[in-house]
C-alpha cells in the first residue's frame, strides 16, 4: 500500500506556487505522535509533538494556510502553531464533527522568503485530555 508509512521528504512548490504539505511527506516528531497511515495523517499529538516539512518556495511573498483536518467536537479548541523560522501563524483548532470527519478550511497567512525553509506544526501550549487532531495536511497558497 502506497501510503502505509510515510516517507519525510523536501516539498517544492507546484502549479501556480502553491506548496502542498502532505502528512505523508512531513516528520513526526515528539513521544506519542504517529503518522496513521489509513487517514493519511498525523495523530496522537502531546503538548510536546509536532510535524516538521522541509520545503523550497520559489516565491517570496505572503501565503494563504488551509488545514486539512479531524477532530471530535469535545477536544476541539486547542491552540496551534505553524511556524517557519520567527513567522507565526496562530489559531484553534476547529470542530469537525468527528475523528472520522476532516474539514478543510483556511486558517489565516503566513510570510515565506525565497529558499529553504522548515515549517513546523505544533501544539501552542499543553493541553489536557484528549488529543489535539489528526493532521492530513496544510496548503499554503502565494496571495
Amino acid at each position: 500500500m502506497k501510503d502505509s508509512i510515510n516517507i519525510p521528504q523536501i516539498t517544492y512548490s507546484g502549479e501556480n506556487g502553491k506548496i502542498a504539505l502532505e502528512a505523508i511527506n512531513g516528520r513526526g516528531i515528539g513521544p506519542k505522535i504517529e503518522y496513521m497511515p489509513e487517514w493519511r495523517a498525523f495523530g496522537w499529538f502531546t503538548g510536546e509533538d509536532r510535524v516538521e516539512w522541509d520545503v523550497e518556495v520559489e516565491r517570496a511573498g505572503k501565503y494563504n494556510v488551509e488545514m486539512e483536518w479531524s477532530v471530535s467536537d469535545q477536544d476541539a479548541g486547542n491552540e496551534f502553531v505553524i511556524e517557519s523560522g520567527t513567522r507565526q501563524l496562530k489559531g484553534k483548532v476547529g470542530k469537525t464533527g468527528s475523528w472520522e470527519t476532516f474539514k478543510s478550511l483556511h486558517v489565516g497567512e503566513i510570510e515565506l522568503s525565497k529558499g529553504y525553509h522548515r515549517i513546523v506544526f505544533r501544539p501552542a501550549t499543553e493541553f489536557k485530555g484528549g488529543g489535539m487532531l489528526d493532521l492530513r495536511r496544510l496548503v499554503l497558497t502565494p496571495r
